[in-house]
């Protein structure tokens, strides 16, 4: 009996082993990963240059652990990281228009520009491959549970935010940007819950289940949000980094509950509206 149990707990401390290992690897590959939304401020030929890279590799060890037995389960996150560096590539590619503006038209402009490339080459390439978009939640799920979530924390959101800074809001101002401010947090939104659950969060439940996948997509999301510069120095901001990694979770939960991006992507624009109207309609 003792040697039976000895032998469970010295697979349970391997698979913690693989898991914590695997963990480290993915965290590092997705930082390394979301540095190249950051390339294109290189000059021009240095920015492509340094764009095309990643998704040659990730295309290169997609085939390796596709025809590899051994390694064929990793397969899928690493065309996952292919479809997103590509997309990035896509996205600053010389065709592309400088990333500055000065309005709220500009902002939109840019931000679709940048939306476009990317959400295209995610939905088009895995739609290609696996002949599905459900690996990247853009599907029906429990829309009735994920909508429910994703709106009611709207609407307390929206609720404290305007109860807290009702006298500081011009909402004037607010009127006529409203419609842009609307545009741009949209489109932000998918942005960002494509690139990251959407991408990411069923394939690292594949290889470490829900609460390590859970984890993982959150710590990516706060370097995403605060910078990898946040990664390697002092972190100033704590509150930031709470409020960034209370997003990502929530965010992420959403998405697996309900098997859609819809209810987070409603949630997400709220946030972003909140953060908009702060900026350009403040009293």
């Amino acid at each position: 009996m003792s040697t039976i149990a000895e032998a469970k707990n010295d697979s349970k401390a391997e698979q913690l082993g693989y898991k914590l290992s695997l963990f480290i690897v993915l965290l590092i590959t997705s930082g390394l990963f979301f540095l190249g939304d950051h390339l294109y401020q290189l000059s021009r030929e240095t920015g492509l240059i340094s764009t095309a890279i990643p998704p040659i590799i990730f295309l290169g060890l997609t085939f390796f652990f596709f025809r590899n037995q051994n390694l064929h389960r990793y397969w899928e996150v690493s065309f996952a990281f292919f479809c997103g560096t590509f997309g990035l590539f896509l996205a600053w590619a010389e065709v592309w228009p400088q990333r500055y503006a000065f309005s709220l038209q500009g902002i939109a402009f840019l931000k679709f520009t940048e939306v476009l490339p990317v959400a295209l080459a995610i939905i088009l390439l895995t739609w290609f491959v696996q002949r599905s978009l459900a690996p990247i939640y853009l599907q029906k799920g429990n829309l009735k549970l994920g909508l429910g979530l994703g709106l009611g924390l709207s609407i307390l959101i929206m609720t404290v935010y305007l109860l807290f800074s009702w006298s500081k809001i011009d909402f004037e101002s607010l009127l006529q940007a409203s419609g842009w401010i609307i545009i741009i947090s949209i489109l932000d939104a998918f942005f960002v819950l494509l690139m990251l659950p959407g991408l990411f969060l069923r394939r690292f439940i594949g290889l470490l289940g829900v609460s390590w996948a859970l984890i993982l997509i959150t710590m990516v999301y706060v370097l995403f949000n605060m910078g990898l510069r946040a990664a390697v120095g002092p972190i100033r901001d704590y509150s930031g980094l709470i409020l960034f990694a209370l997003l990502g979770f929530i965010y992420s939960f959403i998405m697996h509950k309900s098997d859609s991006i819809w209810g987070s992507l409603f949630l997400y624009t709220t946030v972003d509206l909140v953060y908009f109207i702060g900026m350009f309609a403040a009293a």
